[in-house]
């Protein structure tokens, strides 16, 4: 339906928004929550103010990632997706931060390991949202229109719905 993916796209932005606006606050405030927290350390006031700086660049990354999710779960067609995914980003990106800590010690490379995980959710979410094998039957590229394999209460094809990850009694919930 176009009106979903109009407000999904709208929602979207907002979310990206909502992120970018996190972050500069985090950002902002980071030096002197910092500085208030621990008046008595200066370097472990400055290291606390880099972790900062990493958290407001994650800020982006989580508001999108999680309307993404929810919009997954909400069709309903994509629960086993969504934990496969998760799973396989968490061992993977699991063992890159193992590494990763053992060459380089530090918190900050905790931190870009967070951020890549939260840019591969985002990223296999947004995917899988945008595919014909996602929960709206569209994405923005224009594929999945009409696609004979979605039920057509989701923006398929004429025919027999996909078994996918939905029961027919998800599917016969679908308002036309």
């Amino acid at each position: 339906d176009e009106r979903a993916r109009l407000l999904l796209l709208r929602l979207l932005r907002i979310s990206l928004m909502l992120g970018v606006f996190a972050g500069a606050g985090i950002g902002l405030i980071g030096a002197p929550l910092a500085r208030f927290f621990l008046p008595g350390d200066p370097a472990t006031a400055a290291t606390a103010t880099r972790l900062f700086g990493w958290a407001a660049l994650s800020a982006p990354l989580v508001c999108p990632t999680v309307l993404l999710e929810a919009s997954l779960l909400g069709a309903g067609r994509s629960y086993k997706f969504l934990a496969s995914m998760t799973l396989a980003n968490a061992l993977g990106l699991g063992a890159a931060t193992h590494l990763a800590l053992r060459l380089r010690p530090d918190p900050t490379t905790a931190w870009v390991c967070i951020i890549s995980f939260f840019a591969l959710r985002v990223t296999t979410a947004g995917l899988r949202l945008f595919s014909p094998a996602g929960g709206f039957g569209f994405n923005v590229f224009g594929f999945g229109r009409g696609d004979p394999t979605l039920p057509r209460e989701l923006g398929g094809a004429e025919g027999e719905p996909a078994a996918a990850d939905a029961s027919e009694a998800d599917l016969a919930a679908v308002p036309s």
